[in-house]
């Protein structure tokens, strides 16, 4: 943003040294003052550019990436996830996750391998990522801590490196196991998304 100088003038005489930015999640409002009116506009259709030199035609592109912060803390403790069943718990259409970051702290067998799968992609295809544990906040066989970045590139877990996730816009958490999990007291599942863009579109079912 350090890009956008402050006497940038914006359609209808409005300029960034009399506006008024308000944050709410991953959508902003520029408050525009002037003698005669307000206006409210969309600021995730210029103010989020990687290239701040060309405003205008970041608007019309369809590649734009917009620079956000969401963050979600969900607290699962209690909840119970049947045999091979899932919760739902973040989805970001019609917009694609190109940045973010997942941290859990779920159940885990005596080799530290976690007992839940977090689902991530576009549904209805959505595949397990690849966890990276925290060894030194971990125990095993209780509880464990595991982290992974949310990008296209990154990879399925137990496959070859060339498999990748793709498209995301849904995450999910998932008990494959063949009985029903009562999750333990602290279970969370931690969601920052840091770059999002348009485009997601739909998937033929």
């Amino acid at each position: 943003m350090s890009n956008i100088t402050n006497n940038m003038r914006w359609k209808m005489n409005c300029s960034f040294s009399h506006s008024l930015l308000i944050f709410s999640t991953i959508t902003a409002f520029l408050i525009c003052a002037s003698t005669s009116h307000l206006l409210f506009i969309p600021a995730e259709s210029f103010l989020f550019s990687n290239d701040a030199t060309g405003l205008n035609n970041s608007i019309q592109s369809n590649s734009t990436k917009y620079v956000v912060r969401d963050s979600e803390t969900i607290l699962l403790a209690g909840q119970v996830i049947p045999s091979n069943d899932y919760i739902h718990v973040y989805d970001a259409s019609p917009y694609k996750i190109v940045n973010g970051h997942i941290a859990t702290k779920i159940p885990c067998d005596q080799s530290y391998q976690p007992i839940l799968n977090i689902l991530v992609g576009q549904a209805p295809k959505l595949q397990s990522i690849q966890l990276h544990m925290i060894e030194e906040l971990s125990t095993p066989g209780k509880m464990c801590i595991y982290h992974a970045d949310l990008e296209p590139s990154s990879r399925v877990t137990h496959t070859t490196p060339g498999v990748e996730i793709g498209t995301i816009t849904d995450i999910a958490i998932q008990n494959p196991t063949a009985e029903s999990i009562e999750l333990p007291p602290t279970t969370t599942l931690d969601i920052g998304v840091n770059e999002i863009e348009p485009g997601a579109g739909e998937v033929e079912h």
